[in-house]
This record gives C-alpha cells, sequence and structure tokens, in this order.
C-alpha cells in the first residue's frame, strides 16, 4: 500500500572535519614517535556536534586497522604524543572528530615519516698502553639532520664507549 499524502523532513549533513593536520617526528627511535612533538590541527568551523577528536595510527585507508592515541577534548588544537609511542607498521596518522554519538567516517590525516638517525664511520684507536684503562680518538661521523647539516647533539659516556668497543675488559 502506498501513502497518498507523502511526508519530508529537511536532512543538514554536516561536515566537521579538521584541517591542517601537522606532525613532525623528533624521537629518535625507529618505529617510536613522540617526545616534545605536537599533532597540531585547525578545528572545523561552525563547531556543531563535534564533541572530542580523536588521533589515531592507521594502517591504510580503508580505516580497517587503527589504534587510537588519545581522544582530546573540544577546543584543543593540539596533541603532545607520548615519549616512545609505538608506531609499528602504521604509515598513517589521522585525527577524526567525534560527535557524543558517532566518529566521524572520513578523517583527515597525514603519512608519518618516522626519523632514526644512526652515527655511522665508528672508530677507536687504543693509545694507552695500561691495561684494562682505554684512551684515544674516537671518531664517528654524524647523523644529518633534516635540513641536511650534520646535528651538534650528542654525548657518549664511559657505557656507550665500551658498547661501541665491543664491551668489556681487553
Amino acid at each position: 500500500m502506498t501513502q497518498s499524502t507523502p511526508s519530508a523532513v529537511n536532512v543538514t549533513d554536516l561536515d566537521e572535519s579538521v584541517s591542517n593536520v601537522r606532525f613532525e617526528d623528533y624521537d629518535l627511535d625507529a618505529l617510536d614517535l613522540g617526545g616534545g612533538v605536537w599533532v597540531n590541527w585547525t578545528p572545523p568551523e561552525p563547531l556543531e556536534g563535534t564533541k572530542y577528536y580523536s588521533i589515531q595510527l592507521v594502517w591504510d585507508q580503508t580505516f580497517d586497522y587503527r589504534s587510537v592515541i588519545s581522544d582530546v577534548s573540544v577546543g584543543e588544537r593540539h596533541y603532545e604524543i607520548p615519549v616512545d609511542t609505538y608506531l609499528g607498521t602504521f604509515p598513517y596518522m589521522y585525527v577524526y572528530t567525534k560527535s557524543s554519538l558517532l566518529e566521524q567516517t572520513t578523517p583527515v590525516g597525514i603519512l608519518i615519516s618516522d626519523t632514526a638517525p644512526e652515527i655511522t664511520n665508528i672508530q677507536f684507536s687504543d693509545q694507552d698502553l695500561d691495561q684494562y684503562e682505554i684512551g684515544g680518538n674516537l671518531t664517528w661521523t654524524e647523523p644529518l639532520s633534516r635540513n641536511g647539516e650534520t646535528s651538534q647533539q650528542g654525548w657518549c659516556g664511559w657505557p656507550c664507549l665500551i658498547s661501541l668497543l665491543g664491551g668489556g675488559h681487553r
């Protein structure tokens, strides 16, 4: 049976996506993020239904495999990634908007560039003649920073030096 007097309802479909998602990894460990690093975004305008932002690591753009880093209340425009947050094999970071009922199905995200510089060309020539003591020049090639210049940060104490030399006494 067909209704003789049709009815209609005006439906408004809101798109409350964030924009300008930015993230730069300064954690020097491979497969880890964080360490004073912020995810930044621009909130949607107008902001009507969003109650939270959800920051998530995502496997691919089907959004089937995800790992939630944190949910952040509306009013925040950035979130500090905790030190040693495990990246694993997730190549993307997305910021979802969430209402009190549902999570956004079309979030905004970025491809993550994981930073893991390594020193190379380590050389040490022991010139100390006493047994169980070492002394001499330790040289290495510094990793390149993001702008192509060599980094000037770093420190190598005795435990580091001993591990570079193969550990233990000679």
